[in-house]
């Protein structure tokens, strides 16, 4: 479970991610800016936030995350200018499908973070996928 409520912390904000089973904190992670959406992949282990900076975060839960070398532990995929408002796992092919506060979807490869393809939403703000 997360708690995305950020904390503000003079321009960071920190978001909770608890175990549902146990009830335990499982990391406290930092952001530099509010976040507004959240995903997991499958096997719990690489956590996705969406900033309102218009960056997806990417960052291991744990030990067994397996992210490339040159991330560390939390790094970001530049998504473009406008907030990302909500983002899904897709759990054929690794997917990660974002939508943004201008409408456009996008749809990128988990592991590497390419951008695969491109919706526009011509009814503007995207809140749900």
């Amino acid at each position: 479970m997360v708690d995305a409520k950020p904390l503000s912390c003079q321009h960071l904000r920190i978001t909770r991610v608890w175990s549902v089973g146990s009830g335990r904190l499982l990391r406290n992670i930092v952001f530099p800016t509010i976040i507004d959406a959240v995903a997991l992949d499958p096997g719990e282990n690489i956590f996705f936030a969406g900033g309102r900076d218009g960056k997806i975060y990417v960052a291991a839960l744990n030990a067994r995350a397996h992210l490339p070398a040159s991330m560390g532990s939390i790094s970001s995929i530049v998504s473009r200018i406008t907030a990302v408002t909500c983002l899904a796992y897709g759990i054929s092919g690794n997917y990660l499908i974002s939508g943004s506060e201008d409408g456009v979807v996008r749809v990128w490869d988990a592991r590497t973070h390419n951008l695969l393809r491109m919706f526009k939403h011509a009814k503007g703000y995207l809140n749900a996928i």
